[in-house]
């Protein structure tokens, strides 16, 4: 027999939509004073941080959500050590991660089986879950963080044939090979990647009449920016230079491996000028071209101007932005040396509280800090895509935005607090969450609250936030089904659901 609920309990548990709105206002976000997620902002002021809160900060920005076995580390070993564990970590996965991949079964298939099995709505739900496994179980989480940073920036829409056949492979070939490397590798491994080249439309590209989609958009999306200083001719040069460049064993199903094809007679050979480069002719005028822009001062700033926006802020300071494009000069694109300069840097340190967390951000950390557990390609697929954000989805070269003013509406929120509170609840079909680990025997719904604070959090609530929790938390307790609106998951789902969660 289903219980009912009285009107009493009813209006008592309405309180949640008040409770919702009073703690928006408790933002902790420093500048974004007009968003909805947070509405109010406490202050402007740059954050004293202690070493411990610098570790929070750095766990915060440098992976997906950090757990309290993982700060606990961190705070043991020292943020050094811990900072050099996760740039050392190879792009190999975990046993354990291994065996979550395994259900996937997808994802071992080569380009060529995948076409033949005519199955693309699993090939995309396996591929897009693929990556949300290891953002959640990978303990290499700086690893995953550079991977999603990565796939951005050399993005491929990859849920229309023939992209979501190629790209698994870009994603393990190009991105998670290359994303603690050096950036010049990774740009070669792109512009020799067949997913890339088809998606931009150098597969068909030659002489007489280069396309020229992709040299557009190495110049302007994957190195100089567009404000580089490039010009139309220089788009046109780039284009002739990469003509030729193509993929073999994909016109027809055969057993023939799908792989970069350099095509001679496709190739324009005559003299080009790139950036005031002349380039001889020949087929090596791709590689010089790569050279070129790899070595270029506007890549270097550009690629800054990005890391330090992601691990920073929306609008990182000219001054950082100097120091990490110095760092990539000096080291030919070393990416951790860059994240080093970046972590070490005085304005990171002051930039607690200006950072929101993307869609994919949020829905990560959710999972992580709860211990959820469970099949991922269903349930999740649904937030991510009313939210605005699954893995290898966006449909422009351009790639997720990652400032907080393209995430913040009031769907944004809605559709946030809901999924906070399904994941404490264990209401979200298909994953399991058990929250009992994360809090003692408190005697009290503040100790309760504290408890849940610093293991979804890693730190307890401020005053304003932690007093509105515990006044909802106490009107529970006399309820007439208490089991239904049991403390612990109501005051979870209300601390993920706080600002405080929001922000990275």
């Amino acid at each position: 027999m289903t219980a009912t609920v009285s009107r009493r309990d009813f209006l008592r548990i309405s309180g949640l939509g008040g409770t919702l709105a009073a703690l928006a206002a408790c933002s902790p976000l420093r500048t974004l004073d007009s968003l909805d997620i947070g509405a109010a902002a406490v202050s402007t002021a740059a954050p004293i941080l202690d070493q411990q809160g610098l570790i929070l900060h750095t766990l915060r920005r440098f992976t997906f959500g950090p757990t309290a076995e993982e700060l606990d580390t961190a705070n043991r070993i020292g943020l050094d050590s811990w900072l050099e564990q996760q740039l050392a970590a190879d792009s190999s996965d975990t046993p354990d991660v291994e065996h979550r991949l395994a259900e996937f079964e997808t994802l071992a298939m080569s380009p060529i089986e995948l076409r033949a099995l005519q199955e693309n709505g699993r090939v995309a739900r396996e591929l897009g879950a693929s990556a949300v496994v290891r953002q959640i179980y990978s303990p290499n989480q700086l690893l995953q963080v550079m991977v999603d940073f990565w796939t951005n920036h050399f993005n491929i829409f990859a849920y229309s044939p023939p992209e979501l056949f190629l790209k698994g492979v870009d994603d393990r070939e190009v991105i998670r090979s290359h994303a603690l490397g050096k950036f010049p590798e990774m740009l070669a491994a792109s512009a020799h990647s067949p997913a890339m080249l088809v998606y931009l439309d150098n597969v068909h590209s030659r002489e007489p009449s280069p396309n020229e989609n992709y040299a557009r958009e190495i110049l302007e999306l994957h190195t100089l920016g567009v404000d580089g200083g490039y010009t139309y001719a220089d788009i046109q040069a780039v284009a002739r230079a990469f003509t030729g460049w193509s993929v073999g064993g994909f016109q027809r199903i055969t057993d023939q491996a799908v792989q970069f094809a350099y095509l001679p007679d496709w190739h324009d050979n005559g003299p080009k000028t790139v950036l005031g480069q002349v380039l001889p002719g020949g087929n090596g005028d791709g590689d010089r071209v790569l050279e070129i822009l790899a070595e270029h001062p506007s890549t270097a700033r550009f690629i800054a101007t990005k890391l330090s926006r992601r691990f920073v802020s929306d609008d990182p300071s000219e001054s950082l932005i100097s120091q990490v494009s110095e760092t990539y000069t000096q080291t030919q694109g070393d990416i951790p040396a860059m994240l080093r300069t970046i972590v070490y840097s005085d304005e990171f340190a002051a930039s607690a509280g200006l950072k929101l967390k993307r869609p994919l951000d949020f829905v990560v950390s959710a999972l992580r800090v709860t211990g959820a557990d469970g099949r991922l390609d269903r349930p999740l697929r649904f937030f991510l895509e009313v939210l605005g954000q699954v893995p290898f989805g966006w449909p422009a070269p351009d790639g997720y935005p990652d400032y907080a003013s393209a995430w913040t509406n009031t769907n944004q929120s809605l559709y946030r607090w809901n999924l906070a509170l399904l994941i404490a609840s264990n209401r979200l079909p298909g994953i399991s969450t058990d929250l009992s680990g994360l809090f003692g025997s408190p005697s009290s719904i503040p100790g309760l609250v504290d408890d849940l604070s610093r293991a979804l959090l890693g730190a307890r609530l401020p005053d304003d936030a932690r007093e509105i929790l515990i006044q909802f938390g106490e009107s529970l307790q006399d309820l007439s089904h208490p089991l239904e609106f049991d403390p612990p998951p109501l005051l979870a789902g209300l601390i993920l659901s706080t600002p405080h969660f929001q922000i990275r």
